[in-house]
């Protein structure tokens, strides 16, 4: 009969050709070894107090702005480019970290882009929001 390390690798197997399948089908029309990467990296300063919420899961939710700003030169002046990026907290380590930034302190984060749908309730217009899920976050 079938021994249980011959089924086990016959599972292997069948589970390794379904993740190529489905890596083959989600990098479709790319070149040959690309790979998808969706990493965000911030240095800045938070812009006002995090704010926090709890879902109807209970799960809580922490968000803050942090700024970042560019320095660049154009005919002999120098101009400061600042920037506004909303970043959101969903994994309670991160969430009790969020807890302990204050307006205007300096924060290194490192997340993913993530974009999502919004109804806004004024205009009752569908809009599209890009903000960064945080995977960590440091005071600095």
């Amino acid at each position: 009969g079938i021994t249980t390390s011959t089924m086990q690798a016959k599972s292997l197997m069948k589970s390794r050709f379904l993740l190529r399948a489905q890596e083959a089908s989600h990098n479709a029309g790319t070149a040959p070894g690309f790979e998808f990467i969706n990493k965000v990296t911030l240095r800045g300063t938070v812009q006002g107090a995090p704010r926090f919420r709890t879902a109807q899961s209970g799960r809580i939710f922490g968000s803050f702005t942090v700024r970042t700003s560019q320095n660049f030169q154009r005919d002999g002046q120098v101009f400061t480019k600042d920037t506004w990026h909303k970043v959101v907290a969903g994994n309670e380590r991160i969430v009790e970290i969020a807890k302990g930034l204050s307006e205007n302190s300096g924060v290194y984060v490192e997340g993913v882009l993530q974009t999502r749908k919004s109804v806004d309730a004024e205009t009752n217009q569908e809009r599209r929001i890009t903000e960064i899920f945080a995977t960590r976050v440091e005071p600095v």
